[in-house]
């Protein structure tokens, strides 16, 4: 879904809004839950970056709906792909047990049950997952903002 979104926030946000000079999208990973982060570099107040940011939330569902359910398959193809490659190496396998066994969730084939998850979802019902994402992206907008003097730049 970050991959779907960037093009659009970063011509929105950067390019037409012109609020900074780095607009990036990208899937995250907390503690074996995917999101969504939005990241702006920007001389503007955090509070006016925080509308902005929560406008495009709201538009999400308009930028699905210009999506033919043809495009979207292909964009539940490659979501498989990436969510779910083969490891390349033991280390890739580790890292994938002990990130469970830490989050003592023991779900060792995650990666596997999400993509098959997202292939076998309608493209309705994947639009309204991803509107579901961005809705509550958008309610957690204000925590996490952090000002420049806070990574030392």
């Amino acid at each position: 879904m970050g991959n779907l979104l960037y093009e659009h926030a970063f011509n929105r946000l950067r390019t037409n809004e012109q609020l900074g000079y780095i607009v990036s999208m990208r899937t995250d990973i907390l503690s074996t839950v995917y999101g969504l982060m939005l990241i702006i570099q920007s001389t503007f107040a955090p509070a006016y970056l925080s509308e902005r940011a929560r406008v495009f939330w709201n538009s999400v569902q308009d930028i699905l709906n210009a999506y033919s359910d043809d495009d979207l398959r292909t964009i539940q193809d490659v979501a498989g792909s990436i969510l779910a490659p083969p490891p390349q190496s033991l280390l890739q396998l580790s890292d994938t047990y002990f990130s469970e066994i830490l989050a003592q969730t023991f779900v060792f084939d995650r990666a596997q049950r999400q993509t098959q998850y997202i292939q076998s979802l309608s493209s309705a019902d994947l639009k309204r997952q991803m509107v579901h994402t961005a809705i509550g992206a958008s309610a957690l907008i204000p925590p996490s903002f952090r000002s420049c003097a806070d990574w030392h730049c």
